[in-house]
């Protein structure tokens, strides 16, 4: 929390885009990403933050229906941002929501999304499971269009070279959590409270 408070200040464009992957069986309890992102919106606020939006980083997938969004997020930041229009979908075809970033070290033209390339400071909320699944995957792969996306179909490392365009023309603060189904049970069932309860 300290690294992301040393980033803050109060007239800044602050994007969190989060992972909207399902989640291997973890047990019961609170959504992980809930946690991260209740912490940097709290730390946020802190600050006096007010223009934050979350993305829901979901490259060329189907958007989330409510149910699921309130899963990943919880109740309160759901309405909290959705009620005022700060909780979208990313769009991968969505030409207005788009913009171009330039192109990466092998000539890929990249575009993504506009509202994260405007941002003073974003912050990736990522759940590993896999080695894949983390790096700059989340912006490669979760909010760039479908033009980028098929430039390169098959080339695994078009989403990591994409990631990386991104990264070097805005400011980038990951959070990732390797989360496994034996690592969140019993001896670990503390993390899956919130701070208040």
């Amino acid at each position: 929390v300290a690294l992301l408070a040393d980033q803050l200040r109060a007239d800044m464009r602050l994007t969190i885009v989060f992972d909207v992957h399902d989640l291997p069986s973890a047990g019961e309890g609170v959504d992980p990403r809930q946690h991260i992102i209740e912490a940097v919106l709290d730390t946020a606020a802190r600050a006096g933050v007010d223009d934050v939006v979350l993305v829901a980083a979901r490259g060329l997938g189907r958007r989330l229906h409510e149910p699921e969004l309130r899963s990943i997020l919880g109740d309160r930041v759901h309405d909290a941002l959705s009620r005022f229009g700060r909780l979208v979908h990313h769009d991968a075809e969505d030409a207005g929501s788009l913009t171009e970033v330039g192109v990466t070290d092998q000539g890929e033209v990249v575009e993504a999304n506009r509202r994260v390339m405007e941002s003073d400071l974003v912050v990736t909320v990522v759940i590993a499971s896999t080695p894949a699944d983390s790096g700059w995957r989340i912006l490669g792969d979760g909010i760039t269009s479908r033009r980028t996306r098929t430039q390169a179909l098959g080339d695994a490392g078009l989403t990591e070279r994409a990631g990386r365009t991104i990264a070097a023309r805005v400011p980038v603060l990951q959070i990732e959590t390797v989360l496994a189904e034996h690592d969140v049970r019993a001896p670990f069932r503390f993390l899956q409270r919130r701070e208040r309860e």
